[in-house]
């Protein structure tokens, strides 16, 4: 008698090295993959742009990564003595405008 579900994990036709460069992008459990990238020596980067939920924001990073959008001084706004941007999280908010 089995007690677990056999899950047939299928062969890509790829496979990361270390010679490859890896972006992560989304919620928090993309920061905890890179990390462990990270650990492991390979050449990661997560969320340039911080955590973020849904497709729409990670499409939107993603153009900016590759210059199909620029950020325009409509996505900066001062609130609650910071500014804040709506393309990035939060913890990208700022006294200063330039930083």
């Amino acid at each position: 008698m089995k007690f677990r579900t056999e899950i047939p994990v299928p062969h890509f036709p790829f496979a990361i090295s270390y010679d490859d460069r890896v972006l992560f992008l989304g919620s928090c459990f993309s920061e905890h993959i890179s990390n462990f990238f990270i650990e492991r020596k390979f050449e990661a980067m997560a969320n340039p742009f911080g955590i973020q939920f849904n497709p729409l924001s990670i499409a939107f990073s993603l153009d900016l990564m590759t210059e199909k959008q620029q950020l325009s001084e409509r996505f900066f706004q001062f609130f609650d003595e910071k500014w804040i941007s709506f393309a990035h999280h939060g913890k990208f908010s700022n006294p200063d405008k330039n930083l």
